[in-house]
This record gives C-alpha cells, structure tokens and sequence, in this order.
C-alpha cells in the first residue's frame, strides 16, 4: 500500500511539473509571438503616417490646383456672361413665349379634335340607332312575310286538301256510281237489248227488262218484260244522271240521293242479292 501510495505521488509530481514546464512554455512563445506583433504594428504604423503625410501633400496641391482653376473659371465667367448674359434670358424669353404659343394652338387643336370626335361618336350612334331601327322594321317585315306566306302556305294546303278530299269523294261516289249502274242498269240494259232482238214486235211496248230477269240458262222465250215499276225506278236513273257533276263538287254526298241509289230496285225481285258481274260486252 505504501509502495503504490509513492507511485502515485510520484506519477502527481511528475505530471505537476510537466504540466508547469508546457505552461511556461506556452508563456514564452505567447510573449514572443506579442513582440513580433507589436514589432509589425509598428512598422505598419510608420508605414501608414508616410502614406499619410504623401496624401496630405497631394491634397494640398489638388486645393491649391481647384483653387487656381476657379478663379479662371470665375474670370472666364465674367467675361463671358456678362455680355452673354441678356442674349440668353432674351432667347428664353423667346423661347417660353413660342411655347406657351405652339401650347395654346395645341389646345385649341385639341379641343376642335375633342368636338370633332363628339360629333363623330354622336353621328355614329344616331347611324347605329337608324341602322338598329331599320334592321328591326326589316326583321319585323321578313317576319311578317314569313307568318303571311305560312298563312298561304297553310290555307293553299288545307285547299288543296279539301281539293284532293273532294276529289277522292268525287273519285268514289262515281265509282261506285259505275259500278252500281253496271250491275243493275248494265244487266237490265243488256236484257232490253237481247229481248227486242229476239222479239221486236214486243220492243215496241216494252222498254227494258228486269235487271234480275235475265238468266244465261233458260232460253229466249223465257224472258219476261219487266214490271212498270221497274221501269220507272230506272228512268229516275237516267234522270239523275244529269246532276252528277254538282254532286260530286260537294264536300260529302247528299244522304237523300244515296237513299234514292238504294231505292232504285226496290220494286224488283232479289233485292238483297249480289248484283251478277257482266259477262257479255255492249254491242257498239
């Protein structure tokens, strides 16, 4: 224990007076190191108060040199300003004068540009007003054609409407007309015909025969003259012949007339039968 408590002071002391010998060291070299420092400042020192005596030097000869050169400038001044002088506030004046003259032109130049451009937009918009106006009456006239010609355009349809319904009733109520008179007044004209053929001594008081009365299977002499009462139903067919025409220029046939057209056989045997088709064509 004794042995390591000496080691210890030992290795204390050893490092105590290394400590102290790197401290005095570092005391050297610092106070040699402010030396060298105060050495260069020094010398910067001297360096710097001879630069600046030479600045100061030169700042008096650049003073004295300005000075030298005002008083030229001031002599030359008055030599040439005091002659110079009135022509100069002359030619201004001269100038302000014409400025304030080209200004005065300028304005008024201005002002009539002003009223003339307020003219120019006034005029512009009365025209844009006009033209507007005048683009509306054509519009308004263009439409007004418009709705007219569709008008036309509507009332010529719904005549020729009428026109085409007219003339599908016409179209009908004749054909149905023809074909009526060929399956009662045909056949009963085609009898009449073959019955004053063969008998022409009863012709002469007999007109035409029954429209049911002709049968292909019995023979001539089977033929009967009609009754007076078919007769007469067929010459009110005849007669009805003459008003066709303003019949079918009605809108729709007259209901009287197609209750006559019914009536015509009614005095006839074989009313609800079907009219036979005719087999045998007109003599020419």
């Amino acid at each position: 224990m004794l042995n390591n408590r000496h080691l210890g002071q030992g290795f204390f002391l050893a490092w105590k007076m290394i400590y102290v010998q790197a401290r005095m060291c570092n005391a050297v070299k610092m106070a040699q190191h402010n030396e060298c420092t105060r050495a260069r400042l020094r010398l910067i020192e001297q360096e710097v108060r001879k630069r600046c005596a030479l600045v100061k030097s030169d700042l008096n000869d650049i003073r004295l040199a300005c000075t030298a050169e005002r008083s030229q400038v001031q002599s030359l001044c008055e030599d040439v300003c005091q002659p110079e002088m009135p022509k100069l506030i002359e030619l201004v004046e001269n100038q302000r004068r014409n400025f304030s003259n080209q200004m005065r032109c300028l304005e008024a130049q201005l002002e009539n540009q002003r009223e003339h451009s307020q003219n120019q937009e006034e005029r512009l918009k009365m025209a844009q007003q006009d033209a507007d106006l005048h683009a509306r009456m054509i519009l308004e006239d263009h439409q007004a054609q418009l709705r007219n010609q569709k008008l036309k355009k509507h009332i010529i349809s719904q005549a020729l409407a009428a026109l085409k319904r007219r003339e599908s009733q016409r179209r009908t109520f004749n054909a149905w007309k023809e074909i009526y008179l060929r399956s009662l007044v045909g056949q009963a004209t085609h009898t009449a015909m073959v019955f004053r053929s063969q008998h022409p001594q009863v012709a002469s008081t007999v007109e035409c025969g029954s429209p049911r009365g002709y049968n292909p299977s019995l023979p001539s002499a089977a033929i009967l003259p009609a009754p007076a009462i078919a007769i007469q139903s067929l010459q009110s067919v005849e007669g009805m012949k003459v008003g066709a025409d303003s019949i079918s220029r009605s809108p729709v046939p007259d209901d009287t007339l197609w209750r006559k057209w019914r009536r015509v056989d009614a005095g006839t045997a074989g009313r609800g039968l079907k009219p036979r088709p005719i087999t045998r064509a007109l003599p020419s």
